[in-house]
Order: C-alpha cells, then sequence, then structure tokens
C-alpha cells in the first residue's frame, strides 16, 4: 500500500495477540498499522477455519455469486450476496451485475488495460479474484474532514473482487479441477539490500562516510516492479521503480490538456513535491485495477502558482479518463538508467540513494510486486542503517516480494461457443454452507467404512438410503424439486434399481440417459406424477438395460427431430428403448411434440441405435419381448403413437391412443413452407399425371381430369374436380412460354402448384391477380385439424410374434402398420409373373423384370424385401405370427394424406385380423382420396384369416395382394363375414382367397 507510512511491523511467525500502549510514549503509525494487521489475520484465519477457503452462505441466508448466463446468452449474470474466500468478506450489492458489467473489473477502453470477453469457443472456468486495494483521500473524497478544512488524515483498504474466466479442458468437473487454473503466483525472483560503507554521497547536508545510511531523514523505501516477465517474449527484460516516500507523493489530476496537466497541487514543499526531470506515473482506476500499474512520463517544467505540470513530448500522455480518478505519482529513480518503462532489472547491484543498494536474483517478476526497505537516518556514527533480514554472517538474506495478495474462489463451469455462453449441467462450483444454528442432516458428511452404502455421501443420503429400503422395495426415490434428476446418477452400470416417483411436477431440461443398466423399474403415483420436457425430445433413453418397466406416470415431450440427420432414421419417442431385451411399459400417459412430418413417437422400442444394416452386416440382436398395456398416448401432429422394430415378441393391449390438439405456430401457410407436406398437398393438384395427349379428342373425360396443353407439351392429370376449370383458365391467363416437351410443361404446372399453396389460392401475373383458385384454398386451409400419422406401427427386418388387441385409435392417417423390410445391394435376376400393386397406395414399388427396391420408409417400409441367393431364387424377410383383434380405429384424411389405410400387413407367415372396427372421416377437398380399410400386401404363408371387421367410409374395404403362395401345400386364406357400407369395393383380392363372396359393401 502506497501510503505515508514509517514502516511496516506485522510477522505472523512472532505470534504477537496485540499491541499494548503504554503511557508517556511516543505514537507512531506503525504500532497501530500492526494492531489492524493482528486483527485482521485472526478474524480471516478464523472464518477460513470455520467456513473454509472458500463458501457462500445458503441462498436464504444470503448466499451470492452464483453464475448463470444472461438469456440471450451473450454474457454472465452474477447474483447478489455473500461470499468468503480465504476468511475474506466478498459481497455483491447489485442485482444486475455481469461478466462484463463489475464495478471493480472495468472493461477494455482505448489503450488501458482492463477485462475482456473471451473469443475461443470451449468451456470455461468462472472464478472469483479477491485482494485489497489501498485507497485514498483521491480516490475517495469522502475520507476527508470537512469539519478540519479537508485534511489528509488516514487511509482505508478496501476488498475488490473481480469474477474473471479461465480455459479449461472439455471435459472439466468441479471436482476435478487442481490448481492449474489459478494465475500466476508471486514472482521467484528476489531482492537483498544493503548500505554501502564507503559513504558515496557528499552533499553538505549528509554524515561523514561512516555511516551506512547517509541521508537526514527517516525512509521508507519503495523498489516495485513495472514491467513484469513476459513468458512469450525472452527478449523483453522486467523493470523496476523506486520512492524514497513509499510512493506517496501523489496528487490528482483534474484536466488534461495535450502535454500539460493540471493538478490538484504540486506537493508540500520541494521535498515532498514535483520537479523538472522526476519520473512521474500517470494512473486511474482502470490501471490499477487491472494491471497494477500505469504509464511512466518525464515532467518538463512545473508551475506552482497554476498548479500545471508540463510533460515531456518524449514521453507522450496516455488517454485518460477524468471521471477515474486520474492521479499523478511521483518516483525517484533518476540518471542514465531511468527510462519511461522504469530502470531494467539485471543481477548487478543497483545504487538507489543515500549508499542504499540492492540486487535482484535470476527468476521472473510480476507487475505491482514490490519490497519495502525502512531507513533509518544516523544520529551517532554507528546508527545509519536499513532494516533487512540478515544472515550469520551478517548479510543480507535475499527476500521474496511484498505482493498484492491475490486469493481466488472457483464459482462455476460454463461452455462457450464463440457468441453465446450456456451453463454446464451440475457445473455450480462453490461450497454452500448453513448458520450454525441452521445445520441440517443434508449438510453433514460422515464415515461410510463401516455402513458402505452406495452413493452415499451425507447423514441425509444415509437417512434416505436406509429410509427407501423399507418403502415398498424402492431403490431410489424421486422428489420434485430442482436437479430431482441427480438420484439417476447414482444407479452404478449393471445395477439392478427400483424408482419411485411421489406426487407433484418434474421438470427437465435434457432426456434422462440410462444405459447398461441391470433390471430397471421406474413407477409413480399415476397421473399425478408429471414429468415434463419443455425442451426436449425425449423424458426417459433406456439402452442396453437388461430389462425395463416403466409404470404409473405422466411424461410429456415437446421437441422433435432432436440430433437426427436429415434422413431421421430414427423415431425417438417420449420413452425409447434401445437394445433392451424386455421393456414393460402400463398404465402410463404420454405425450409427444408436433411437427410437419413425422419425426417422433410417444413409445419408440428398438433392437439398436444402428438396426439400419446391410445383410451382410452384423446379425439383428431383436428385442425378445415388449408389453405395452393400459396406456393413453397423446400422440403429436404428424407423429407415431407406438413404433416396435425388431421385436420376436410384442403384446399391444387395450391402450387409448389419440392426437392432440395442434399447436398454433402449424398453421397451413406454416405446414406448407415443410418440403414434404407440401409435396403431399400438390397430390391433391396435380395426381396421376400422364404425358402425352392419351386419349382422343372426343373421348369423354371424368369430372376430375384435366389436358393441359402449351407449347410443345401435353399433360392429362386428375384433380379436385372444382379446379378443372381453374387450371384451363390459368393457362388462358397466362399461357406459358419455351415449353419444349411434355416433362417441360409438367415442371412448370408443379412451381404454379407451388405458388398456389404458398400465396394463399391467389397467382399474380405482374400487376394482375388470378383468384378462381382461392375458394379451394379456403377449403384447404379450413380442413387442417391435428392428425397423427400411425397409431401402432411395427418393422424391421425381425418380427415373430405380434399381438396387437382391443386398442382404441383416434385421428390418423393410418391406425395399424405391420410390415419388415431391410435395406440391402441388389442385384438384377428375372422375376416374373409378380402382380404390381395399385398406385399411390403406401408407396408402390416398380415390380417389373428387376428385384423390387424397398420403400425408403423411416421404421421399414411396407411390403416386401428380396434377399439374393442365386439367378432364379430368393428370399425375404417374413413376419411370424401377427394377430389384430377387436381394435376400433378413427381414420382422418385431411390434405396431403399419405398413409392412407386403417390396417396394413406386409409379409406374413401366419394372419389373423379379427373384429376390427374402422372409420374414415374425410374433408371435402379430399373427397376423392382413395383408401383402403384392410391392405395386405407381400408373401403371404400358410395361414391368412381376415373376418368379422366393420369398416366404414373407405373406398376399398379390404384389398389383399399377395406376391407368392404359401411354400408347401394349400394355403388357408379365407376372408369373410366383412362389412364395408358404400365402398366401392368391399373386397379385392385373387380367386386364391376364399369366402370373398360373404363380405358385404
Amino acid at each position: 500500500m502506497k501510503g505515508d507510512f514509517s514502516r511496516r511491523t506485522f510477522d505472523k511467525k512472532k505470534h504477537y495477540s496485540s499491541v499494548l500502549m503504554q503511557q508517556g510514549r511516543v505514537q507512531v503509525d506503525s504500532d497501530w498499522n500492526e494492531q489492524q494487521a493482528i486483527h485482521q489475520y485472526r478474524h480471516e484465519t478464523q472464518t477460513c477455519d470455520a467456513i473454509g477457503r472458500c463458501g457462500a452462505p445458503k441462498p436464504e441466508h444470503g448466499g451470492g455469486f452464483e453464475i448463470t448466463p444472461t438469456p440471450d446468452g451473450s454474457d454472465i449474470k452474477i447474483s447478489s450476496g455473500r461470499i468468503y474466500v480465504d476468511g475474506i468478506l466478498c459481497e455483491n450489492d447489485r442485482d444486475d451485475a455481469t461478466l462484463s458489467k463489475q464495478d471493480d473489473l472495468p472493461m477494455k477502453a482505448g489503450d488501458l488495460a482492463g477485462f475482456t470477453l473471451p473469443s475461443a469457443a470451449g468451456r470455461y472456468l468462472v472464478y472469483l479474484d479477491v485482494w485489497q486495494r489501498h485507497i485514498t483521500a483521491i480516490d475517495d473524497p469522502d475520507i476527508r474532514e470537512k469539519a478540519l478544512g479537508g485534511p489528509d488524515t488516514a487511509t482505508r483498504a478496501k476488498t475488490v473482487w473481480q469474477v474473471k474466466l479461465h480455459p479449461v479442458d472439455r471435459d472439466a468437473e468441479c471436482n476435478t479441477l487442481d490448481s492449474a487454473w489459478k494465475p500466476d503466483a508471486t514472482g521467484s525472483g528476489k531482492l537483498s539490500a544493503q548500505t554501502d560503507s564507503t559513504g558515496t554521497d557528499t552533499g553538505p547536508c549528509v554524515l561523514p562516510p561512516t555511516a551506512g545510511f547517509s541521508r537526514l531523514e527517516n525512509q521508507l523505501y519503495r523498489v516495485e516492479v513495472h514491467r513484469g516477465t513476459d513468458p512469450n517474449d525472452s527478449t523483453v527484460k522486467p523493470t523496476f521503480k523506486w520512492s524514497r516516500d513509499n510512493g506517496s507523493v501523489v496528487t490528482s489530476i483534474t484536466h488534461v490538456n495535450g502535454q500539460k496537466l493540471t493538478v490538484k497541487d504540486t506537493g508540500r514543499d520541494e521535498v515532498l513535491g514535483f520537479a523538472c526531470d522526476q519520473w512521474v506515473e500517470i494512473l486511474d482506476d482502470r490501471m490499477e485495477l487491472a494491471d497494477q500499474r500505469g504509464h511512466i512520463v518525464q515532467i518538463d517544467t512545473v508551475n506552482h502558482a497554476t498548479c500545471e505540470i508540463k510533460i515531456k513530448s518524449t514521453t507522450p500522455l496516455p488517454d485518460v479518463d477524468e471521471t477515474r480518478h486520474p492521479k499523478l505519482r511521483r518516483w525517484d529513480q533518476s540518471g542514465t538508467t531511468a527510462t519511461a518503462e522504469g530502470v531494467e532489472i539485471t543481477t548487478d547491484g543497483r545504487l538507489l540513494e543515500g549508499d542504499i543498494e540492492v540486487w535482484f536474483s535470476d527468476g521472473t517478476y510480476r507487475s505491482g510486486d514490490y519490497w519495502l526497505i525502512p531507513a533509518r537516518t544516523a544520529i551517532s556514527p554507528e546508527t545509519g542503517s536499513i532494516e533487512c533480514p540478515l544472515d550469520a554472517d551478517n548479510q543480507p538474506i535475499p527476500q521474496l516480494p511484498h505482493d498484492i495478495h491475490h486469493h481466488y474462489c472457483p464459482l462455476a463451469l460454463v461452455d462457450f461457443y464463440g457468441s453465446r455462453f450456456k451453463p454446464v449441467p451440475n457445473s455450480d462450483c462453490r461450497q454452500i454452507s448453513p448458520p450454525l444454528t441452521d445445520i441440517t442432516a443434508d449438510d453433514v458428511r460422515f464415515d461410510n467404512n463401516t455402513c458402505q452404502l452406495p452413493n452415499v455421501e451425507t447423514v441425509q443420503d444415509a437417512l434416505n438410503d436406509l429410509c427407501q429400503r423399507h418403502e415398498d422395495g424402492c431403490t431410489l426415490i424421486a422428489v420434485p424439486g430442482s436437479g430431482w434428476e441427480a438420484i439417476f446418477d447414482r444407479i452404478a452400470d449393471g445395477q439392478d434399481a427400483r424408482v419411485c416417483f411421489r406426487v407433484g411436477e418434474y421438470l427437465l431440461d435434457e432426456p434422462i440417459m440410462l444405459a447398461e443398466k441391470g433390471h430397471l423399474k421406474i413407477s409413480g403415483c399415476g397421473a399425478g406424477t408429471r414429468i415434463i420436457a419443455p425442451n426436449a425430445e425425449t423424458v426417459f433413453k433406456f439402452e442396453d438395460c437388461k430389462s425395463v418397466v416403466v409404470q404409473d406416470l405422466y411424461a410429456e415431450s415437446s421437441v422433435i427431430g432432436s440430433g437426427q440427420d436429415e434422413q431421421l432414421k430414427h423415431l425417438n419417442g417420449t420413452l425409447t428403448f434401445s437394445a433392451c431385451p424386455k421393456v414393460t411399459v402400463e398404465n402410463v400417459e404420454l405425450k409427444c411434440g408436433a411437427g410437419a412430418e413425422r419425426a417422433a413417437s410417444c413409445i419408440s422400442v428398438r433392437d439398436s441405435a444402428e438396426y439400419d444394416r446391410d445383410i451382410e452386416g452384423s446379425a439383428v440382436e431383436p428385442v425378445a419381448s415388449v408389453r405395452i398395456r393400459n396406456c393413453d398416448l397423446h400422440i403429436g401432429h404428424q407423429q407415431v403413437g407406438i413404433l416396435l422394430v425388431n421385436v420376436l415378441r410384442a403384446q399391444v393391449e387395450d391402450n387409448m391412443l389419440q392426437v392432440s390438439k395442434k399447436p398454433k405456430s402449424l398453421s397451413i401457410s406454416a405446414l406448407l413452407q415443410n418440403r414434404v407436406h407440401r409435396s403431399a398437398v400438390r397430390s391433391l393438384m396435380i395426381r396421376e399425371p400422364v404425358l402425352g395427349k392419351s386419349v382422343s379428342d372426343d373421348a369423354a373425360l371424368s369430372s376430375d381430369t384435366v389436358i393441359i396443353s402449351a407449347g410443345e407439351g401435353v399433360v392429362r392429370f386428375k384433380t379436385d374436380p372444382s379446379l378443372v376449370g381453374a387450371w384451363e383458365g390459368w393457362i388462358e391467363y397466362d399461357p406459358p412460354k419455351g415449353i419444349q416437351n411434355d416433362r417441360d410443361l409438367l415442371r412448370h404446372l408443379t412451381k404454379i402448384a407451388d405458388r398456389v399453396l404458398l400465396d394463399q389460392g391467389v397467382l399474380r401475373a405482374g400487376d394482375r391477380e388470378f383468384r378462381r383458385f382461392e375458394s379451394w384454398y379456403k377449403k384447404l386451409r379450413d380442413a387442417n385439424p391435428a392428425v397423427g400419422s400411425q397409431g401402432i406401427a411395427v418393422g424391421g427386418r425381425i418380427v415373430n410374434d405380434i399381438r396387437i388387441l382391443n386398442n382404441k385409435i383416434l385421428g390418423v392417417l393410418q391406425g395399424i402398420h405391420v410390415g419388415v423390410s431391410h435395406r440391402v445391394t441388389y442385384i438384377k435376376i428375372k422375376i416374373s409373373n409378380v402382380p404390381k400393386p395399385d398406385a399411390g397406395i403406401h408407396g408402390a414399388h416398380d415390380h417389373g423384370s428387376n428385384v423390387p427396391k424397398p420403400d425408403a420408409g423411416i421404421h421399414g417400409a411396407p411390403g416386401h424385401i428380396f434377399v439374393p441367393i442365386k439367378d432364379g431364387t430368393y428370399a425375404c424377410d417374413m413376419a411370424g405370427t401377427v394377430h389384430i383383434m377387436g381394435n376400433s380405429i378413427g381414420v382422418l384424411l385431411p390434405p396431403g394424406a399419405r398413409e392412407r389405410h386403417g390396417i396394413f400387413v406386409g409379409n406374413c407367415d401366419s394372419l389373423i385380423v379379427q373384429n376390427n372396427y374402422a372409420r374414415v372421416r374425410r374433408f371435402s377437398v379430399t373427397s376423392q382420396v382413395s383408401i383402403d380399410g384392410i391392405h395386405i400386401y407381400g408373401h403371404l404363408g400358410r395361414m391368412m384369416i381376415v373376418r368379422q371387421n366393420h369398416l366404414v367410409g373407405t373406398t376399398v374395404g379390404i384389398r389383399v395382394v399377395p406376391l407368392s403362395g404359401a411354400e408347401h401345400g394349400t394355403p388357408q386364406w379365407i376372408v369373410t363375414d366383412n362389412v364395408a357400407p358404400n365402398a366401392r369395393n368391399a373386397v379385392l383380392a385373387p380367386s386364391s382367397v376364399r369366402g370373398i363372396a360373404d363380405n358385404y359393401a
């Protein structure tokens, strides 16, 4: 501290407890200051022993310095309150303090040193830097006593705290931090000092050469490092500056004009004032709070009458902020060794004055480090000396510098992405302590060596563990509140566990991932247990666990397609199970997110995350058993209720699946921005296009068919009957140009359809408007309900025993889908007599002379897959036993419908579809869309029975398209006793199917 002190006498190694005043004795400043230092040392040590090196009270007791990114992520908020660092009290009184807005850490401005936000992406430790700053009346005018005319009396010490950042490893955690993150400590360079007994000063006011210190006044010399060691440039040498008055000759700067400074005063007298050729330092709060040093310049002239000091032009002035307490401090180095950067530090002796000589050792030096050398004038030839430690040979002992002691405390970890901060989960590095009167079992640690309870650290953990052992066998109990999900971290790899949820709402930021665990059971208290994940696609994701049971709770997710590539190979569910051999979901209520296209589900079960493999790749390890019973599922717009991929046995029974209300963000105009959805809706305007004129001029066209001719192109296609005149009118209104062939015209018509959909039914040609499509667009807009993509879907390569029984499914494009398939590399082989499916129904394949290609479906294409064996023979993926019975299905056909089946079954060895009810609801814009109530397609085994199904509103009640007969013997294929009121055909099936006559339309 650069004050007008005589010396500093406190030494903790002497273990003094107080300073005692004696009567009639001289009072000196060093006694008073030593008493303050003794008191401060005791207070900080005692506090540190009670709280620890770094600790904050609980928030309810005023704890502060919690670190959270601001809502936009551009800065970091510092909560108000208290924290203790090495026993030092730090207080943040501001509610709006942030990393870039701190009272004692100014941001960088001009060439003045300060703090800057990071630029490199990565993980950073947010830490607290605490130190004591010397405050004089120049820094705080309120220190002066106005009643006495404002004299300069005592000074103050202020606790300064600064929140800073330090880069750490990407996987760093609070409990893995080491001391490497702390900034450099005091430099390693040392200084020794002694007086030259030969005496070199010859002035008229000095004592004879026999004295050691030859000046006439007692002084406190300060030797301070100005420019520290540069670790990146060894050619830059450290420098020092020195003052015989501990740097206390200082005045405030009131105005700067070019090289001229106006100051408050020019000193008390010639000894303690400013004079020409002196070296002085210009600094303000920002320099002092950041680097502990300012800019050294040399005085040209001093005008004591006007209090103006002119600086030599060889040392230009820095920019000075007159609002930041700028000051001018005198240093006493002189001669040829003194420069604007101070005096270079070398290992050779440096003579200061008064026969005082100092030596620097090799080592590193840090700006602001200093040494104090008390010098006492000679009152006799034997008494002049300086106070410094001596060894046994009466030689000076080199001393490490006194420094501004910095104390550090880790606060939190954050991730920085180049422009935005994001919190790291469970990364609050503060140690939180309660008051002594508020200590609970949760605050106390204990020795767990005897009990060896798993994942137990505190007494409260032990009590919870013991309590849970008696609460219905629960291994862990979840309780609502911040950080509730941390209990899952206590389940070790391979460990069996039962996790019980109490009644309440459990908010979740990220999915709970449980991988490579044992047998798990997750249960709640019915709908009263609500787990909500507003920013996640999945609530629970189980991977490679031995078995999983989830029951009696409500879970909701709101995001779809999270972290997926453009192909969206895998639909993650609100509950997602991957590579778990046994899965049971009972009595749960689930809700998944909504979107413009299929990208999520309520429940997703698959063999592994990489089930999409070539036949030559590693073998599929299917899920052994899946049971989903008595669940209520709320399907988001265009999403899936239950998705099963590669399961050996599945029973899906007595579930309620219905579509939840569509969010306002998915209006018809927003949905049409999605290319997939727009393409589907476009099929209502241009359906089954035929290139070239394929009918005679006088042939009668159906009411939904239009022929468009333009240039060299002709296209015939089906459309909504109300649009036939609109198409013809637009071509006449704005004839296309440059049509070279039929395909050019079809591309032009497709673009016109997109314009109609994106511009709300209004076409524009220049400044003219064509509105004949507008009324149809309004019907399209009105027919925009929430609709699910599929209710229950089963796919993959291996499906053995599937039972889908007594479920109710409402508001979906396709109720039930069971189809196995696999993407493989094909060779061309001849296949004859393979019938073609109807075009437009569930992604028709090209069944020509080549092996059929698989549908690029998300979860396994419908239909069949041929696996080449040799020319002329082939095999395909086949499901085993499939029973679909007693289900009630409500199919909705809004614009853009693609699935369009009540029930679909692909390749299957044994199939029973019985006693199901399906009803189709249409809109006027989809009145011409074809739909099958039950569609069976692919390779069939010996058994296929479809009977006693009631199908309402379908185009075709039941369609059966077998691609081959049973391999051995006569098949038992029966379609009988079904009713499809008002259908065009009750049944369409080959003659090998029996009982067709006993079905009714």
